[in-house]
């Protein structure tokens, strides 16, 4: 797909390295961000050349990279140092059996890309690395709903709800998901399973809710009542202050902290002017290295038919980096997940489904919902910010958001393509939550018809309140 944001999907999924040239610059610390390229390295005696993948982000002039289990046999780690001057250095090691063999390199950076040269134990090698080219938008980036406005819409002041105590913050999370361990699809549930899944989950729960909760309260307390907000920024600073999140995760650990963090994110955004000084910077910090760690995992290809780096866990991502880069107004992480955003709409066939969620049996119509929803809130972040949706990339998110709308009055299209009966869908208020979002896009008179009796309608990943931000007055 062709647009304004200019990122390739080749970039975004399989980074590829292109001509090796050590170039001279000046200080690159304007140039802090997301990389994306390769390590080429040459024969060593009968072993041949490899080329591995390598994304990482450059913070204060470092950065790094990894891959395996330390202490086990193929664990390799590398870390990017970034000079004033525009030497970059790369230092590291990987593992042999037990025996420790060690990566020097040295180049030089530019402004979009840093290049360089060395040894890996026996071989020869080159780095190359790139930044995305930045898209249309510039900071500072906004909301898709003016926060003032909304709150001017009160004519008085409203009940103040005390601010709740903050959760123990987390910092490793290793939770395992829900579906059975033998199931392909991950359409079957786990009742033992998904008891432990909630357990370990209640404090995250429990905090996004309170968050949640509390930026939609700053939305219905007029502007001369500050309490909310400052419970909001005060709720997140906690976390900030202690890293939380930032250990040790699983992969649903991980997923669970990208969904998470769009929370975070969101109600930072709109509680902004509550932030003191260095409570801004903690928090803007905290949320741009949860935005870098997402990203990074997303840039790396896709490994096989069911990658979560493909799927609505991919959708998903694009819109906690977005989310993560609005609040800390970073460009690249919100460059690189609206360019995620644009290359999802072609996932969407010409009938509006998903190749990926169809094959999530009874489940498809689950995740075909599942997966809108985070297409539609990126949608209206980028109008919001003058970010161009392609006209083929906007009549497929209309194709979706159809299928989507008459598979929950009536299945049997999706139990067709799936060849699998639907689990029941379309019966809860939570199953239209999406619905809000849609009619602020698209005129539908039969589809605000459907949704009036089930307002309000709430989404805490989605932000919160969704009736509230986005429903015409």
């Amino acid at each position: 797909m062709n647009g304004k944001i200019g990122i390739s999907r080749l970039l975004l999924l399989c980074p590829t390295l292109v001509g090796m040239v050590l170039l001279t610059t000046t200080s690159v610390r304007s140039e802090n961000g997301l990389y994306a390229g390769a390590l080429i390295c040459g024969p060593s005696g009968a072993s041949p050349a490899f080329t591995q993948s390598v994304t990482l982000a450059l913070r204060d002039g470092a950065g790094e990279w990894s891959s395996g289990k330390p202490g086990q046999d193929g664990y390799h780690i590398s870390t990017l140092s970034v000079a004033p001057d525009g030497t970059a250095r790369v230092s590291g090691h990987y593992l042999v059996g037990l025996d420790k063999r060690l990566t020097e390199l040295t180049g030089h950076a530019e402004s979009r890309s840093i290049k360089a040269a060395g040894r890996r134990g026996p071989r020869d090698c080159h780095l190359a690395l790139d930044r995305p080219p930045p898209s249309v938008a510039s900071a500072p980036y906004r909301l898709p709903y003016n926060v003032d406005a909304l709150r001017a819409r009160v004519r008085q002041v409203t009940r103040v709800r005390a601010c709740p105590d903050a959760e123990a913050a987390p910092h490793d999370l290793l939770v395992e998901g829900f579906y059975r361990r033998d199931d392909q699809t991950y359409s079957h549930i786990d009742p033992d399973r998904l008891d432990a899944y909630n357990r370990t989950l209640k404090p995250i729960r429990a905090f996004e809710s309170a968050v949640s909760l509390m930026a939609d309260h700053a939305l219905r307390t007029s502007a001369d009542n500050s309490e909310p907000s400052d419970c909001t920024v005060s709720l997140l600073d906690g976390w900030a202050s202690i890293g939380a999140l930032l250990g040790t995760m699983s992969s649903q650990g991980a997923y669970e902290r990208k969904w998470s963090t769009i929370t975070y994110a969101l109600a930072f955004a709109e509680t902004l002017p509550s932030a003191r000084g260095l409570q801004a910077s903690r928090i803007s910090g905290w949320l741009r290295t949860i935005g870098d760690r997402v990203a990074i995992y997303y840039m790396q290809p896709p490994g096989g038919r069911m990658s979560d780096r493909a799927n609505n866990h991919a959708y998903w991502a694009a819109l906690s980096v977005v989310a993560t880069g609005l609040a800390s107004q970073d460009g690249d992480l919100f460059d690189w997940g609206m360019a995620r955003f644009n290359a999802a709409l072609d996932d969407i066939d010409a009938d509006g489904f998903l190749a990926l969620e169809l094959a999530r049996a009874g489940k498809a119509l689950h995740y075909h919902r599942f997966s809108l929803e985070p297409l539609l809130l990126l949608a209206h972040i980028a109008r919001a910010n003058h970010v161009e949706i392609p006209p083929a990339g906007e009549a497929a998110l209309r194709r979706l958001v159809h299928r989507v709308r008459l598979g929950l009055d009536d299945p049997r299209a999706f139990a067709e393509r799936s060849a699998r009966t639907q689990d029941e869908a379309g019966r809860s208020r939570g199953d239209w939550a999406w619905a809000e979002l849609a009619l602020a896009l698209f005129d539908d008179p039969g589809l605000a018809a459907r949704i009036a009796p089930l307002r309000p309608l709430s989404v805490r990943w989605l932000g919160g309140d969704l009736t509230l931000r986005y429903a015409r007055p």
